[in-house]
């Protein structure tokens, strides 16, 4: 249930970083969840737990959500404070063995380890004190969003994503987590003994439901982006069957419910389409490239992906970027040394986008001190994925604050 989820699916044989860190996640939850339906996890597995989410978030920080559920999760269900240091030490040290050495240099070229994110903390002096987020996708009413976006997704709507997708996991969780959430705490008060937070199945489910539900709501207020959720949608199907443990009396009830729920979901799911190319003989297929003396590449355009051509250009040439996430001007201090860099190059220097220049990019230059020549310096080359444009751009009088 968990490896046919839309989103996990969407995101085989691409570049997307979510599907290569979630087994972190995975292997956190399955150490931390033993076998013996008797025991709960010991120092050794909470650091181990720690260790793996920790190594998620220094590979894509954004993987702090699961680390912040998890942490909450154990809080919840009464984990002594010395294991809790565990948990905390592994996760300090995974952040620093996957991240310590990229953080490093940040820190040294910036002053900010995780440039340009949560710059109002560390302050760069390359980087205005904000804390650079992407806004795009996070709802306005967290409440509204977290019971409305499961339905959304089971119709084939998609706010959290720039492409539609299906999902009924969600919702199917929607439906039956709460009631099995209900059903589990009535049986405590009554004095259960099957329902006590030590006992091996009610411990499983409350971990997995607390993550889940603090992971998912702590998604949501900082993000939105569906690709983000990815672990949580392979675990979906996990607490879905646990949900109808905590609901149904026997063992042939449970396996005949949850084979036709998860069969439904199979069936229902719909990923969205990144594209794909064939298989060739190399990733990028560079045709036509343009050779020569050491060039500056001044890229512009709007948010498209071109950073992947440049290790397959000359490695004499030289990249500056002006526009994407983060645009520069020449007053910023980013901008001031992408300025330095055009001012002090020698050789030639050209454009590079994947449309033809437009006003603003063009505008843009000019701020910068460059003009692009005629249209017939213009030349143009091709990836397996996109078509360059590179046009020969001159130098302005002078740039302006020069």
């Amino acid at each position: 249930m968990g490896l046919t989820g839309p989103v996990f699916v969407s995101q085989i044989g691409t570049t997307f970083a979510e599907y290569l860190c979630s087994p972190f996640v995975l292997g956190a939850l399955i150490l931390l969840i033993p076998a013996d339906a008797g025991a709960r996890p010991g120092a050794h597995a909470l650091a181990l737990a720690g260790l793996l989410l920790g190594a998620a978030a220094g590979l894509k920080p954004v993987n702090l959500v699961y680390s912040l559920g998890m942490g909450v999760a154990l809080a919840a269900l009464r984990v002594r404070l010395r294991l809790l240091a565990w948990y905390l030490a592994g996760l300090a040290c995974g952040v620093l063995v996957s991240g310590g050495y990229w953080g490093a240099h940040l820190w040294s070229a910036s002053g900010n380890p995780t440039f340009p994110y949560w710059n109002a903390v560390f302050r760069s002096p390359l980087w205005t004190p904000t804390n650079f987020t992407d806004l795009r996708f996070v709802p306005q009413s967290v409440v509204h969003a977290a019971v409305t976006y499961p339905m959304a997704w089971f119709v084939e709507l998609h706010p959290t994503s720039e492409l539609p997708f299906r999902d009924p996991r969600f919702a199917l969780l929607a439906a039956f987590l709460p009631v099995a959430g209900i059903a589990t705490a009535v049986r405590r008060v009554r004095g259960d003994p099957g329902a006590g937070l030590t006992t091996g199945p009610v411990y499983r489910f409350w971990l997995l439901a607390v993550f889940f539900t603090v992971s998912y709501l702590i998604w949501l207020r900082a993000f939105g982006i569906q690709r983000y959720l990815l672990p949580l949608e392979l675990t979906a199907g996990v607490l879905l069957l646990s949900s109808l443990d905590r609901l149904l009396r026997t063992r042939r009830e449970l396996v005949v419910v949850f084979t036709l729920l998860a069969s439904f979901s199979i069936l229902w799911s719909r990923p969205a389409d990144w594209g794909r190319v064939p298989y060739g003989r190399d990733w990028v297929g560079l045709v036509n490239a343009p050779r020569g003396a050491s060039t500056l590449y001044v890229m512009v355009g709007g948010g498209e992906p071109m950073g992947y051509v440049v290790p397959w250009l000359p490695r004499l040439d030289r990249f500056v970027r002006l526009t994407g996430n983060t645009p520069l001007e020449p007053d910023s201090p980013l901008g001031g040394r992408a300025q330095v860099a055009i001012t002090s190059h020698a050789g030639p220097i050209r454009s590079l986008s994947v449309h033809p220049l437009s006003p603003d990019d063009r505008g843009r230059l000019g701020r910068f001190g460059l003009a692009p020549a005629d249209e017939s310096s213009c030349v143009a080359f091709r990836t397996r994925m996109d078509r360059f444009i590179a046009c020969k751009l001159t130098r302005t009088a002078a740039p302006p604050g020069a």
